[in-house]
């Protein structure tokens, strides 16, 4: 009597063992390859001598501005058209920016404004700003973001 499954004969039984006896020694190795090429990165800190992408907030020596920090803001003034009297107060703007390796400042933002002529000048004064020392993390320069507060004061 026959089941509904189909009976395997003693010959391809033993095929199947042969097959799955017959394990490449190489086999263990790739997939412990694999495995640590899926593995995720590690969490700790990438190297600053091969990471030029990453931005840090806080390192060893943080950047400076080599002489005055808001040079550029010598020749910053109002757009005159009338409203800045409402927010000429003693107001400051906060501007955050990048230090780059090189000392360059990039990707200025306001990020608490006082009203948008102030803001303009600000973000003015950052982009004409010259140089900054740029900052050190184990004795390698690297990109760091700061947030300067900038104080106007009416005149």
């Amino acid at each position: 009597m026959r089941s509904g499954r189909p009976a395997l004969s003693l010959f391809a039984a033993l095929c199947m063992a042969g097959a799955l006896a017959q394990v490449p020694p190489d086999l263990g190795r790739a997939d412990d390859q694999a495995k640590a090429v899926m593995e995720p990165m590690s969490a700790a800190a990438p190297d600053p001598r091969t990471d030029t992408l990453h931005v840090y907030t806080r390192v060893d020596a943080m950047p400076a501005p080599i002489g005055s920090p808001l040079a550029g803001c010598a020749g910053a003034s109002s757009d005159g058209d009338g409203r800045e009297d409402a927010c000429l107060q003693r107001t400051k703007v906060y501007v955050r920016f990048i230090v780059e390796r090189d000392g360059r400042l990039t990707a200025p933002a306001v990020v608490k404004g006082a009203c948008p002529s102030l803001d303009r000048m600000a973000i003015a004064c950052v982009e004409r700003s010259p140089r900054w020392r740029p900052g050190m993390q184990d004795g390698v320069p690297v990109r760091v973001q700061v947030v300067l507060p900038i104080q106007f004061e009416p005149r």
